[in-house]
């Protein structure tokens, strides 16, 4: 049913939270992960709608070095894997990499806001929900005790 699917992750252990039901149905379908990360050329477009923080340079991992990490997670569990870093807006270049590299699926984490929050901050998983011509999986992570 599905042979790619494209996951885009910001660097945080929260939107790598979809990572085991893609892993999951990457297995049954036996379907290759695209991992994409989303650098926004515009500083006040925070990830996801996450609260924008300056981490010093150093301190910094390169997009491309985490997406690796993450890649090779998943080589070692079985799962064909590519990785791409992207330049844009978050939702329309999620959007236009899913285009171009095929997917059939998106799965992404979300936040769940509504009302204010939301319309202040806008909404990545919404704006990709809305304009994508694939099927969208959208996974809320539990929020520590």
């Amino acid at each position: 049913m599905f042979k790619k699917i494209l996951i885009p992750v910001d660097g945080s252990s929260f939107s790598e939270a979809v990572l085991p039901h893609a892993q999951t149905l990457a297995k049954k379908y036996n379907a290759t992960v695209h991992l994409l990360r989303v650098q926004s050329p515009d500083p006040y477009e925070p990830p996801w709608g996450a609260a924008v923080t300056a981490i010093p340079e150093p301190l910094q991992v390169r997009p491309a070095d985490q997406l690796e990490l993450l890649a090779q997670r998943l080589k070692i569990e079985g799962v064909s894997t590519s990785i791409e870093v992207a330049e844009g807006h978050t939702a329309e270049a999620i959007l236009d990499c899913a285009k171009h590299s095929h997917a059939d699926l998106i799965a992404m984490t979300t936040h769940g806001r509504s009302g204010l929050s939301r319309w202040w901050l806008g909404s990545v998983a919404d704006k990709v929900v809305r304009a994508s011509h694939i099927p969208v999986l959208l996974v809320r992570p539990e929020e520590p005790a």
